[in-house]
């Protein structure tokens, strides 16, 4: 476990970084927390093999990509953010929670079928 503002210090010393999916793209790439795409480009930049860990159930529909601008609304912080402030209309402490980690930045998809390269875990059945 490293946190978040450490990661570049700590790549030196990595393996890999393993990233949970809550969902898979059908190109391959990931939906997981905010910070996850930041991260991978990280571990690329420092040669760190990207590992994105998902059982091929999460696999969306080209349809769903679509049909759907954004898998969960922003979250609103400011109970975390601004305890006992009023609330202002100039203040936004909304954020996105989920963000897209593209196939191009994961090395292989670790899957109930073993590893595999992004773009081939699409055609698995």
């Amino acid at each position: 476990f490293v946190f978040d503002a450490a990661l570049e210090q700590e790549f030196d010393k990595a393996q890999a970084l393993l990233l949970g999916a809550e969902s898979l793209t059908p190109d391959g790439g990931l939906i997981n927390t905010l910070g996850s795409r930041g991260a991978a480009r990280l571990a690329n930049a420092h040669g760190v093999p990207v590992l994105g860990c998902a059982e091929l159930i999460k696999r969306q529909a080209a349809a769903d990509l679509s049909s759907a601008p954004s898998p969960v609304p922003p979250r609103d912080f400011s109970d975390k953010l601004l305890p006992g402030v009023e609330r202002s209309p100039m203040i936004d402490c909304r954020q996105d929670e989920l963000e897209l980690v593209p196939p191009q930045l994961i090395d292989y998809l670790l899957t109930e079928h073993g590893p595999l390269r992004p773009q081939a875990s699409m055609g698995v059945t």
